[in-house]
């Protein structure tokens, strides 16, 4: 699946994953347009003014993992809903995948060792000792696998929070050493292929596998789920990789056959559900023509409801606003009233949402929950479009007490803060309301005059600030022309310096068959000078741009030892430095290169050199990052196909 470039991808990725649960197009259609107005209220972007000041999450998800995390949260209402409609009764199947689909989610919050033990022990009857080696294998570190009690402990929460999630759905027995199991299906083998499909659906989209298909865990090593950094932001996305390999069937089977385990479907544990209608392995679709895919006229829509969103939000301007979490309303803020509320949030709370008027969603913000799944002291700032500010607190719980959240209002309008301090003073003055109804005309003129001033006022520091911006924009160009002279400075005195070495070599080279010549006493003949035959350079373009297809070859000549590949980049100085990562067409990596600096040309290309001995004749990928400090941006994908003589 190519990487998802254009609102139009990110729709029809989160319909597949929603359609896939419910196999409803309205229901799917409804996930899809929450999840994306969630994602962008919780986008970390410089054309929008969300951000949060403050501690990461635990693990550090892309956008497109956060999409995928979000398509589950806005999902779970739908599923519980249909779960407790006794008019539509759900099969055992239906039941199954929101069953996984929920392992699944309350696993992939935390690190991998979760999901290790939801696969290996809610999922599969693999014992203790088997899902440690599990995680030993994805871990690639021995001394972090924690102890046997420390599993027990987790796989015990992991069924707290399923019977939590399910209630009378799922019934629970005792097994060997008192430990709770779920009463299971006599034949578990007949749902084999729908668990597989399931945890392909919800494999963490656009990963790899990495697990070698004849793996041997003695003799070999897996490097791409190694860490020995001490930065565990650098460790983040190693844990997505582990996630696949634990939840990919195939990845997951190679690991099983590499610790000589039985294969899944032999130690499957499908859950009896006590509602079920049926044990039909399928539902029927409401629309198996379209199937999960969106039409034209669909995705049109769709956009077009999310764009609208957007316009709203960036001239909202809320008094009354409402805290979601997990679907239901936790609090309520008004802003004539007071500028702070406190209040609980319900158990495993994911997602605090601030809406506004008619359910307008303002701000998405994730929470932060420890191993032990309690809420984390966390600190953040969130910054509507129109200016509006918010500050979230979760402080330490006192002894005894439940740990709440707090969240504090700030207004950066001055006329907006002014009428809603006068909104609360005249609120909380009840009393003297009599006393002061004479002088509400004088009131109401002063407060006409100072508004007038004051929009006076704030239109010149506008006028100003604008002024200055344009200043420090003009400096900071002619800076950077500056700082782009002096590297072509340096590179015209690289080329004379070449040109140089290339002159005096040809001179040696005519002095030597001066030489050669006289020794043998013929006359002398002009030396051939060798050129530069090892060397192959061509341009590419990025392979969503016209222009940029994979289809045609590139047909390298044999003499060609070097192939140097110019890139076009739209924006070359919008990052210090640019990192390639090259491909094969597995996806898998053959090189990085790091520090590469874009040389300014008509044509915006970037310089990237090859070795041919590193290269066979076929098809290759070439993604570009755009590096500013840690930061790392994904600019897009070069697609390369070679053939050598």
């Amino acid at each position: 699946m190519a990487y998802p470039t254009t609102q139009g991808d990110w729709l029809e990725l989160a319909f597949q994953l929603a359609y896939f649960i419910h196999q409803q197009r309205g229901t799917a259609r409804q996930i899809t347009l929450a999840a994306l107005e969630s994602l962008e209220t919780t986008t970390l972007t410089q054309d929008k003014r969300y951000y949060y000041v403050g501690q990461r999450t635990k693990v550090s998800f892309t956008e497109l993992h956060l999409l995928q995390l979000l398509v589950y949260e806005k999902s779970a209402p739908f599923e519980q809903q249909r779960e407790t409609d006794p008019a539509r009764p759900l099969s055992s199947a239906r039941l199954l995948v929101h069953f996984i689909k929920h392992l699944v989610w309350i696993t992939v919050r935390h690190r991998s060792l979760y999901v290790a033990v939801g696969l290996g022990r809610l999922l599969h009857g693999y014992t203790t000792p088997e899902t440690m080696e599990l995680y030993n294998l994805v871990i690639q570190d021995p001394a972090r696998v924690p102890t046997e009690d420390y599993f027990r402990n987790r796989k015990k929460e992991l069924m707290k929070q399923m019977l939590e999630r399910f209630g009378d759905l799922l019934a629970t027995r005792k097994g060997p050493r008192g430990a709770v199991r779920f009463v299971t299906h006599a034949e578990p083998a007949r749902f084999a292929a729908l668990v597989r499909d399931c945890l392909t659906a919800f494999t963490p989209w656009q990963t790899g596998c990495y697990v070698p298909k004849d793996f041997d865990p003695v003799n070999t090593e897996l490097p791409d789920f190694s860490f020995s950094g001490v930065d565990p932001d650098q460790e983040h996305p190693v844990e997505i990789e582990r996630y696949h390999a634990l939840l990919h069937p195939e990845c997951f089977a190679r690991l099983l056959r590499a610790l000589g385990y039985a294969p899944s479907v032999e130690r499957l544990e499908i859950p009896c559900f006590a509602q079920a209608v049926s044990d039909d392995l399928e539902d029927e679709p409401d629309d198996p023509v379209s199937g999960a895919h969106l039409t034209t006229g669909e995705r049109d829509e769709m956009q077009g409801y999310l764009r609208d969103r957007e316009q709203r939000r960036k001239t909202a301007s809320a008094r009354l606003l409402h805290f979601v979490a997990n679907g239901a309303e936790v609090a309520r803020l008004d802003l004539e009233q007071t500028a702070q509320v406190r209040f609980q949030l319900p158990r495993y709370a994911e997602f605090l949402e601030i809406r506004g008027a008619d359910d307008l969603l303002l701000a998405t913000h994730r929470l932060r929950y420890d191993d032990d799944d309690q809420l984390r002291p966390q600190d953040a700032v969130i910054v509507l479009q129109n200016g509006q500010q918010f500050a979230i607190s979760v402080a330490p719980p006192r002894a005894g007490a439940v740990r709440a959240i707090e969240i504090s209002y700030r207004e950066t309008n001055w006329l907006r803060g002014l009428q809603n301090r006068w909104s609360r003073w005249w609120a909380t003055s009840a009393m003297l309301k009599p006393a002061f109804s004479t002088f509400v005309p004088l009131v109401a003129v002063l407060l006409a005059v100072s508004t007038m001033l004051g929009l006076l006022w704030q239109r010149e520091r506008q006028a100003a600030q604008i002024a200055r911006q344009t200043l420090s924009e003009s400096e900071a160009r002619q800076q950077q022309a500056e700082t782009r002279l002096g590297q072509l400075t340096q590179e015209n005195r690289a080329t004379q310096t070449q040109l140089q070495v290339a002159e005096q070599a040809r001179r040696d080279a005519e002095e030597r068959a001066r030489q050669l010549q006289n020794q043998q006493g013929a006359k002398p003949k002009p030396a051939t000078v060798a050129t530069l035959t090892n060397l192959y350079v061509e341009q590419r373009r990025l392979a969503n741009l016209k222009g940029g297809s994979e289809s045609q070859t590139i047909v390298v000549p044999d003499a060609a030892q070097i192939i140097v590949l110019l890139l076009e980049i739209s924006s070359p100085l919008a990052y210090p430095t640019y990192t390639v990562e090259v491909r094969d067409a597995g996806g898998k990596l053959l090189s990085t290169l790091t520090g590469l600096n874009p040389r300014l040309t008509r044509d915006n290309r970037l310089s990237v050199t090859l070795a041919r001995s590193a290269l066979q004749s076929g098809v290759y990928q070439l993604r570009l990052f755009g590096q500013r400090g840690t930061e790392k941006t994904d600019l897009g994908e070069y697609s390369l196909r070679l053939q050598f003589n």
